[in-house]
């Protein structure tokens, strides 16, 4: 949990930019994010507040990011903009005066990804927003209400719920029984459109087993035959999309 805390804070934690107290009351949308046979869209709607005595001017630029993370992984899966964890921005610029006191949300639309859960899983969303000043550009003194976090479901297109007997991952891959003796079952904790590709490579880099999945959007695992492999200790390569995953399986007869 310190992981995932620490992760949705590294982004702007150094930035502070305004003259009024820019805060951020609560994340309106999404309130779950749901994958369909496509992929996966939401929009993100937050609502900010200015907590300070002066007003915000049309034209101050407000700047925001996003990071969601796997809360049983800790691994980030979708950042806004790209690179959001190494301190990139998306920014807005305010359509109107904002009063002391007074309420504004900030508004994207359409997001989209690529990537779809085969398993309903827990996310964390986090933000962070700052303001600009043009007029008047010095520091927040307050920059604690500039986070803020969202639990939410990341559904998987049947809408199913989150599984309380989930195989264990070893960050975004399970493959199980191991050692196998005939039936190798692989599991990802989500999938892209472009499909999945299953290697086993042995310890002098030699692949023995390839199998390419067009089915991404199975809710069963996918399945390696390594009852014609030798015993020994190998290397499980899954291609998916444009990430790679790996972990070490056994075969054992």
């Amino acid at each position: 949990m310190k992981k995932t805390l620490t992760l949705l804070l590294v982004a702007l934690t150094s930035l502070s930019f305004a003259q009024v107290d820019w805060a951020i009351n609560s994340v309106k949308s999404p309130t779950n994010i749901n994958s369909t046979s496509s992929g996966t869209s939401f929009d993100i709607v937050l609502e900010c507040e200015n907590k300070g005595t002066d007003t915000i001017q049309p034209g101050d630029s407000i700047i925001f990011n996003m990071l969601l993370i796997d809360l049983e992984t800790s691994n980030v899966w979708l950042q806004y903009p790209a690179n959001a964890a190494s301190g990139n921005y998306s920014i807005v610029i305010a359509t109107e005066q904002i009063l002391p006191g007074a309420t504004y949300d900030i508004t994207q639309t359409g997001l989209s990804t690529s990537l779809i859960v085969r398993d309903s899983r827990n996310m964390r969303m986090g933000i962070n927003t700052y303001l600009f000043d043009r007029s008047n550009p010095i520091i927040d003194d307050d920059s604690t209400n500039n986070s803020t976090f969202r639990d939410l479901i990341w559904f998987n297109e049947y809408g199913n719920g989150v599984s309380v007997n989930e195989v264990k991952y070893n960050g975004d891959i399970a493959a199980y029984p191991n050692p196998a003796n005939d039936i190798l079952n692989v599991e990802i904790t989500h999938t892209q459109i472009s499909g999945v590709k299953l290697e086993l490579v042995d310890l002098t880099g030699k692949t023995v087993v390839s199998h390419q999945v067009e089915d991404v959007f199975s809710t069963i695992a996918y399945q390696i035959n390594v009852s014609a492999v030798e015993n020994g200790i190998y290397i499980l390569k899954v291609t998916n999309g444009d990430e790679i995953l790996t972990t070490k399986v056994t075969v054992s007869h």
